[in-house]
């Protein structure tokens, strides 16, 4: 129920941001930008550990990336490139610390 209200909090807030609620089209790839911003948080894919605070620090971090980009006048798809780069890192990153643990 909590994470219905956050959904509906959040698709209010969108929809006020950019005034218009365009059907088909809004909402496309959020799901990288979440997948993205909770690795660079530190939790694992495996899930069961994690802070909050570290997820908002990756949000951030994405947030601040978009927003340069755009400012550089880079188009959407290289802005989409670059978050792409950024998620298989942060993946590259995990596996890295995964074996690193085992090995120690």
């Amino acid at each position: 129920m909590l994470t219905g209200l956050a959904v509906a909090i959040g698709a209010v807030l969108i929809v006020a941001r950019i005034d218009s609620a365009p059907s088909g089209t809004l909402g496309v790839s959020v799901e990288i930008t979440v997948l993205t911003a909770v690795l660079l948080g530190g939790v694992p894919f495996t899930g069961g550990r994690g802070s909050m605070w570290r997820v908002l620090l990756g949000v951030w971090f994405l947030t601040v990336l978009r927003n340069g980009l755009a400012l550089m006048n880079v188009g959407a798809e290289f802005t989409n490139i670059i978050s792409g780069t950024v998620l298989v890192v942060a993946a590259v990153l995990e596996i890295l610390q995964i074996h690193l643990r085992k090995k120690i």
